[in-house]
């Protein structure tokens, strides 16, 4: 009886393993990072829109999470990002918002988004570190999807414990 469990559960490891080997062999998609960057911050923090990117918020319009600019090059593929027209007004008034609710000791946060091929694809601009979460996939030589911002409490609230 005991032999017959065991092989069941060596067997269903084995095939385990060997869906998540094909799996990720097979899979077309090349991933992307943030790397930090304080003259991304420092031009988000003084209003300053660049015209080579197209820009999205993530969460409410007029209190977003983050926001984003993505080259030109580049078509934003995600149903969580909002597209806009940034002007410095908005961001003006998202800073000034987000530092008004957020305690005294605010930090910001200024990225840029590289690609897989190492070359900047865009930036990122938060309050919060969600840097760390985010899911950058480059899904095909234009395409970028950029999951939702999580932190560190929101990603241990969806999914249960995480070690860091």
């Amino acid at each position: 009886m005991k032999k017959i469990q065991f092989q069941r559960i060596a067997l269903s490891l084995i095939l385990g393993s060997l869906l998540l080997v094909f799996g990720c062999a097979t899979s077309s998609l090349n991933f992307g990072r943030l790397m930090p960057d304080d003259q991304v911050k420092k031009t988000f923090e003084s209003f300053t829109v660049n015209p080579a990117y197209h820009y999205y918020y993530y969460g409410r319009i007029n209190f977003p999470e983050a926001v984003v600019g993505i080259s030109k090059a580049y078509t934003l593929a995600s149903e969580d990002w909002r597209s806009i027209n940034l002007t410095p007004e908005h961001l003006q008034n998202w800073i000034w918002l987000h530092a008004r609710r957020l305690p005294s000791d605010l930090q910001s946060y200024g990225s840029t988004i590289i690609g897989p091929n190492g070359n900047p694809a865009g930036v990122w601009y938060s309050l919060e570190s969600w840097h760390q979460w985010a899911r950058i996939e480059f899904t095909n030589d234009t395409t970028i999807r950029i999951g939702g911002p999580l932190d560190g409490k929101n990603y241990h609230r969806l999914f249960g414990t995480f070690i860091r």
